[in-house]
């Protein structure tokens, strides 16, 4: 073969080779640009891993006048408090060659409420469905209350509020717990307090998240 032939094929494997190698959860964050974290700059979380990486959590002043708080940056899950009212964990997922971006965001309304989303490595965001089954209130129902009662307490939930956190060992745990008791009245809750599971658990996969049994 001729040689010029074979260096450019060798190039363009190289080429295509690059983007598949392993990437931190730590770099991904740096290059995040699906406006996640679109109050910092790149400057900004580039100085919050060299606060955290000599051991301090630094308030970093962000482009919406507040502070934001880098708490945890490990090679595949970043933490972050990114606002008074907002706080942010990236869990990366692998499976052999394949990666994804789980990203829980959480809001003080005052009750926390979060949302998950999935992207990625290019930051293109992707169908939540083939990676988790969000939890609606009628998961948090004990399992032995019948059809009727179900509905009954299910039209009193005004509101859905549902919190996500990543937890346990390598954060390879996502709790998700309701907020009925922070947002009802104590005699409404204690009311219905019986009816309910406080929380779920669920474990990382590989690129899935699934209930554990």
């Amino acid at each position: 073969m001729n040689p010029k032939k074979t260096l450019l094929i060798a190039l363009l494997v190289m080429a295509i080779a690059l983007p598949l190698q392993a990437r931190t959860m730590r770099d991904l964050f740096i290059t995040e640009h699906a406006d996640i974290c679109l109050v910092l700059t790149k400057t900004n979380r580039l100085d919050m891993l060299d606060y955290y990486d000599s051991g301090q959590k630094h308030e970093m002043d962000n482009n919406m006048d507040g502070k934001s708080v880098l708490t945890v940056a490990d090679s595949d899950f970043v933490e972050l408090k990114m606002s008074e009212s907002r706080t942010v964990q990236m869990k990366l997922l692998t499976q052999g060659i394949d990666t994804v971006i789980a990203v829980i965001e959480t809001f003080k309304t005052p009750t926390p409420d979060s949302k998950i989303s999935f992207y990625n490595t290019a930051w293109i965001q992707q169908n939540e469905k083939l990676f988790f089954s969000m939890p609606t209130m009628n998961d948090f129902i004990q399992k032995s209350i019948d059809k009727k009662k179900r509905a009954e307490l299910l039209a009193e939930i005004t509101f859905p509020l549902i919190k996500l956190e990543f937890t346990g060992a390598n954060h390879n745990t996502l709790t998700a717990s309701h907020g009925l008791k922070q947002f009802l009245v104590a005699e409404d809750y204690n009311r219905i307090a019986r009816y309910y599971i406080p929380s779920i658990t669920y474990n990382v996969q590989g690129i899935k998240i699934k209930r554990t049994k």
